[in-house]
């Protein structure tokens, strides 16, 4: 390149020196470094001679990068927000359809329904205030008795024959039925019954701790006092303390009128009725006897459930004490008393007393075992076993039917 002559950007692209050269016009780095790599190489000495390497001041290389640099940030963005917006919208020629917010005005979509059901009003009648208790707890907790329609009645229909051979008219007549206990249990074995029931318990009532330990065992035998009690107020037999029978009678259901249980209060309420009664069964009056109805309704004085758990203990007792023939010989006089009690119970629970008077399966089961009961009770007198046996097998078979129809429903 001459002196003074302008340098081609295009045939020899020097950029802006970073000295002066022949001319005085100023090169940059880039022409300086074009000029060396385009043209030819001069000597060093005329190189150094054209081209002044002194100092310049720097390009402002920092502030045009920032400028590109802030021109490709964004048109990146704007690349990036043009191809999120083709995502959203898809990919389609058509315009997007504007969106509208629903309001609650809106109708919303119509479902058919079936036709109205027309509305039942339910009348509910106004019960009367005096048909609820005003204390139920206090009515539940109360355990007496409430006493049965009287004794059992046999009905006796008698017939006239008409002109056509037909009844034409009918008569009833109603008498009391009496039981005949001396038939079913004599006076001797009642009262050896009664005298065996104190000494079961007077064992057993001597300290709280021997009536904590037997607590169990008072209830059936207590209701069982109290039947005999009732049957001898009206048995024909001699029995010794008839006069004072409805006190033992009162005096047993005393006994268990609340249920029992461990500890002084229950033993105190077995404890005191059961010294007055061994003073009566001894022929002695003690002293603050109460009231009692010379007429026996068995339903109070005589439990029912206590009784079935006296039958209970009565088949378990001729298991035992007749379940052999060596056991039963030995044991003749006890069986003989056992299975006529068991014969008296029979009639006590089949009492109308207890509801079951009209019942004609009820009082099938009950005779059935009255004669089971009477038919043992004669073979242990005969010596029979055979007999003996089979007229108990017969005794459980009617328990077992009669429990298969009342106790399990």
């Amino acid at each position: 390149m001459q002196a003074g002559q302008t340098p081609d950007r295009h045939s020899n692209p020097v950029p802006l020196s970073l000295g002066r050269g022949a001319g005085g016009e100023g090169l940059s780095c880039r022409e300086a470094l074009s000029c060396t790599a385009s043209s030819p190489s001069p000597s060093s000495a005329q190189a150094r001679s054209e081209v002044n390497l002194s100092p310049s001041p720097p390009a402002p290389l920092p502030r045009e990068r920032g400028v590109r640099y802030r021109r490709a940030s964004r048109g990146l963005s704007c690349f990036a927000a043009a191809c999120s917006t083709l995502l959203l919208l898809g990919c389609t020629d058509d315009p997007p359809k504007p969106v509208t917010p629903k309001t609650d005005e809106e109708t919303p979509t119509v479902v058919p329904t079936t036709a109205a059901q027309p509305e039942v009003t339910i009348v509910r009648p106004k019960l009367p205030d005096d048909v609820f208790f005003q204390d139920p707890l206090a009515i539940a907790a109360n355990r007496t008795r409430v006493p049965g329609l009287g004794k059992p009645t046999e009905t006796v229909r008698t017939t006239e024959p008409g002109a056509t051979g037909e009844p034409a008219t009918a008569t009833e007549t109603v008498s009391d039925a009496p039981v005949d206990w001396a038939a079913l249990l004599p006076a001797e074995l009642l009262v050896a019954e009664a005298n065996r029931i104190r000494e079961r318990f007077t064992p057993k009532l001597a300290s709280v701790a021997t009536f904590n330990s037997s607590l169990l065992d008072v209830p059936p035998y207590a209701a069982e006092l109290a039947a005999l009690g009732g049957i001898a107020t009206e048995h024909g037999g001699n029995i010794p303390w008839k006069t004072n029978a409805k006190y033992v009678r009162d005096l047993s259901a005393e006994m268990i009128a609340d249920q029992l249980q461990r500890g002084q209060k229950s033993y105190e309420q077995v404890k005191v009725p059961f010294d007055k009664i061994s003073l009566l069964l001894d022929g002695k009056r003690p002293e603050g006897l109460p009231e009692a109805d010379d007429a026996t309704d068995f339903a109070i004085s005589a439990d029912f459930g206590f009784l079935m758990r006296r039958f209970e203990a009565a088949q378990n007792y001729l298991k035992t004490t007749g379940g052999s023939d060596a056991a039963f010989k030995q044991n003749a006089a006890d069986l003989v008393r056992e299975t006529r009690v068991l014969a008296a119970l029979s009639k006590v629970i089949a009492h109308d007393d207890h509801g079951y008077g009209d019942d004609a399966k009820f009082q099938g089961y009950a005779n059935a075992m009255t004669e089971a009961s009477l038919a043992a009770a004669t073979a242990a007198e005969k010596g029979d076993f055979a007999a003996f046996d089979l007229a108990a097998s017969n005794l459980a078979q009617s328990c077992v039917k009669c429990h298969g129809d009342y106790r399990n429903n």
